[in-house]
Parts: structure tokens; C-alpha cells; sequence
């Protein structure tokens, strides 16, 4: 009996070990912007956060994108999204941030406020 446990406590043990390790190699979404040397936010236009002025995206979201990019290393790329898509566009990686940033209802992603601190510590 103390054998047959041992060798299903080995097993288990075993695949405990795979699964742990495994995910070990995947590469953080951070990791994947350092390669590509670049994050794609999607935004809607809609001024002041985003809008073209003289064929030129500017807007508070806009450049705040930029300046988190420039600090970060890497470029800043805008995508044109559906406001009510934008989680489904975040979830399959169509694009790496939502823009725009001021929106105040229930989200589960974070403010302007808390992805910043969240950048600043991750790149720290």
C-alpha cells in the first residue's frame, strides 16, 4: 500500500513539476513589446482624447501613449477600435493597451493612475 502511494505521489509530484515549468517559458506581454520594439493601443477618436489634427493623432490619450512609450523604450502604434470591442481586442492581442483612459465606470482594467505606477514599477 505505502509503495502504490509513493509511486502516485511521485506521479503527481511529477506533473506538478511540468505544469509549474511549462509556463515558465512563455514570454511576458512585456517581454513580447521588448522584442517587438513597439505596443499597439487602441483608441477611439474622440476629441480631446484622441483626434487628427493637420493629419497628425493628437490628444491627451494620444500623447500620454507616446510619453509612456518614449520613457518605456519603444514605440507607440494606434489602432482604430469599437469602444464596445475593446476587451475582446485586449484578450487576443490585437492590441497591448486601451485608450482611452478617462473613462470612470467599473472596468477591469486599470485608470490612467494605476497603469502608470504599474509601468513605472514594471520597467523600474
Amino acid at each position: 500500500m505505502k509503495k502504490i502511494l509513493s509511486v502516485v505521489l511521485a506521479v503527481v509530484l511529477a506533473f506538478g513539476m511540468v505544469a509549474a515549468f511549462s509556463s515558465c517559458t512563455q514570454k511576458s506581454d512585456w517581454e513580447k513589446i521588448q522584442e517587438k520594439g513597439y505596443f499597439y493601443c487602441g483608441i477611439t477618436l474622440y476629441a480631446p482624447m484622441n483626434y487628427y489634427e493637420n493629419d497628425e493623432l493628437v490628444g491627451f490619450d494620444t500623447e500620454f501613449a507616446q510619453a509612456v512609450a518614449e520613457y518605456l523604450g519603444v514605440e507607440a502604434k494606434f489602432v482604430t477600435i469599437k469602444w464596445p470591442q475593446k476587451y475582446l481586442e485586449l484578450d487576443s492581442g490585437a492590441i497591448d493597451a486601451i485608450l482611452p483612459t478617462a473613462t470612470r465606470r467599473a472596468s477591469p482594467v486599470p485608470s490612467t493612475l494605476t497603469l502608470l505606477t504599474l509601468i513605472l514599477r514594471t520597467v523600474r
